[in-house]
């Protein structure tokens, strides 16, 4: 499915700062307005990290969203007001939906009009991501989600994610 026919049928339900999809079998997930154009967009219907604070992971991941769905979410934000910056930090882990978010990435940043470093991708800290964000002709920002600099309030925060310790980042 393209990112035209997802955005077609995927009729968004707003709310006061953002909107909720949903495909008929998915669990709902979400596209967040922020200040001076951004959007936050989700990139998995919940998620597989398990972090005790986050609601969107309580019930593990359901499954990837395509690159047609990650884009559709920026076209259907536009209809409402401008998009000039997308931030991969909504509901998932892009990091474990590498393939499509970059796929997604490159199409915003040739044909999407967005500049490459108002594409962030964030993450809690898998490592493929450090090598794969260089290869793609678009380069986006990234955003490592630490949380604490306190390795064993880290894993007890974030149980299943890898466990970076601060001072390997520098």
């Amino acid at each position: 499915m393209d990112w035209r026919s997802c955005a077609a049928n995927t009729p968004p339900v707003w709310m006061s700062h953002g909107c909720w999809w949903s495909w008929p079998t998915d669990r709902w997930w979400r596209g967040v307005l922020l200040p001076r154009g951004g959007l936050c967009v989700s990139t998995q219907v919940g998620c597989a990290v398990g972090c005790v604070f986050c609601m969107s992971g309580r019930d593990g991941l359901q499954r990837q969203l395509g690159s047609a769905e990650i884009v559709a979410q920026v076209v259907l934000a536009r209809r409402r007001r401008a998009v000039n910056k997308v931030v991969f930090m909504g509901i998932g882990e892009p990091a474990h939906n590498l393939d499509n978010v970059l796929e997604a990435i490159q199409l915003l940043g040739t044909q999407g009009n967005i500049g490459h470093k108002n594409l962030v991708f964030s993450t809690v800290g898998d490592l493929r991501v450090f090598e794969r964000l260089t290869q793609g002709k678009v380069k986006p920002a990234l955003a490592l989600s630490l949380h604490t600099t306190d390795a064993a309030l880290r894993a007890r925060l974030l149980p299943r994610a890898p466990q970076i310790r601060c001072r390997r980042v520098g």
